[in-house]
């Protein structure tokens, strides 16, 4: 069904779904620390018939469809939960339904005991090509990690997230972590965070003077700093990693900083910190003779490092733009006034981020379509007539 600009169409068990858009509102949301995405779907059951034929029972499959001409995202999701606050006439089930979505993936997990001889990549992809709809994209980054991998009576998703995402290496990632995530479009991602650093920007969004005049699809409507600051994780500025050498009984040692993940080249971290203080440790345990062995213990100090990937985020919103999703990149151009009262780009916070966490909202009551971005990024390119920089770590 098209509205206005914008292109949305409901399916229930694959019958088409057939009320207003003005009568429902929906939030399709993905991250890039959960495999599966979520959405949360709202709308007015007059009379409680929708309820009464069983319609929102748990277990019920949705697709949604929602987008703009090309770029069109569509993802089939499962009824998790459904919820009736209070109803609005005495002795009628009728009310606002809010119903908890989650991808259908989801609904296939079973528990497997069994075993893998292959690389994390090829075993998380073969895990991911089962699902009975079929993903509509794989976007996997290979990793190393060649071992025998075994599966012990958990389900796949727990499988992925708890020993082969930790585990997980690859010579170019530059010592970052990998994620695995599914996006609002259903195309299912394993990537680490250079490959997100290192893509191409999407595109360029301005927080201008005159944003409140500007109707541009680029313009940040609304943002708010969402940092949690590098206290919450002072035990990675400077660690020890520990490991003990079968062959020689060596407690063997080696110091991990913040900044060595990923590898900071000319840029620096916006914090000041004592990099001589020792804050943490991390025991990977032994040494391994085989390379895969030595890959597992890499992928886990890397791993470890997932959180603290990210030390400067913005909450920001603009209108809707339905080709962003987790694990992209964006340019973002912030204004600051200059001693003379004129507006001057940020060299400070201007520049590019990766998206963390990507919702795209329809609000039916108000008629409005709009896209809620957690982004964030670790370094910042400071100009040299910055006083402070020297003291930044």
């Amino acid at each position: 069904m098209k509205y206005f600009d914008n292109e949305i169409e409901l399916r229930i068990n694959d019958q088409p779904l057939d009320i207003l858009p003005t009568e429902f509102s929906f939030l399709l949301k993905d991250s890039i620390y959960d495999i599966f995405n979520t959405a949360n779907f709202s709308f007015h059951d007059v009379s409680g018939l929708l309820q009464e034929s069983f319609l929102l029972t748990e277990g019920i499959d949705i697709e949604i469809s929602y987008g703009q001409e090309k770029n069109i995202n569509k993802c089939r999701y499962v009824i998790i939960r459904d919820e009736l606050d209070s109803p609005e006439k005495v002795g009628l089930m009728s009310g606002v339904i809010e119903l908890k979505l989650v991808h259908k993936w989801y609904d296939e997990q079973e528990i497997r005991s069994t075993a893998y001889d292959k690389k994390i990549s090829t075993i998380i992809q073969s895990l991911a090509q089962t699902y009975t709809y079929g993903f509509k994209e794989f976007d996997i980054e290979s990793t190393v990690n060649d071992n025998i991998w075994y599966q012990p009576l958990i389900t796949d998703s727990q499988f992925i997230n708890e020993v082969l995402l930790p585990n997980a290496y690859s010579y170019s990632s530059n010592e970052t972590p990998f994620y695995c995530y599914i996006t609002n479009d259903n195309i299912f991602h394993l990537k680490n965070a250079k490959q997100m650093f290192e893509s191409n920007s999407i595109d360029k969004f301005v927080f201008g003077i005159d944003r409140a005049n500007n109707t541009k699809a680029t313009t940040i409507m609304d943002l708010k700093r969402w940092k949690k600051g590098t206290y919450l994780y002072r035990n990675l500025h400077h660690r020890l990693i520990f490991k003990l050498n079968k062959d020689t009984g060596a407690l063997e040692t080696k110091d991990d900083y913040l900044t060595d993940h990923p590898i900071t080249g000319s840029n620096i971290l916006p914090v000041i910190i004592d990099s001589d203080r020792i804050t943490g440790f991390l025991d990977v345990g032994y040494t391994h003779s085989t390379s895969g062995g030595s890959e597992n213990l890499s992928g886990q100090v890397n791993s470890s490092m997932r959180e603290s990937i990210f030390l400067e985020r913005f909450l920001i919103s603009v209108p809707f733009y339905p080709k962003l999703k987790s694990g992209n990149a964006i340019d973002i151009e912030i204004f600051m006034m200059t001693d003379t009262n004129e507006s001057s780009l940020s060299s400070n916070y201007s520049g590019k981020y990766v998206i963390e966490e990507c919702t795209h909202i329809w609000n039916g009551k108000d008629n409005r379509a709009y896209t809620q971005l957690l982004i964030a990024r670790k370094y910042v390119n400071i100009p040299e007539n910055y006083k402070l920089k020297e003291k930044l770590r």
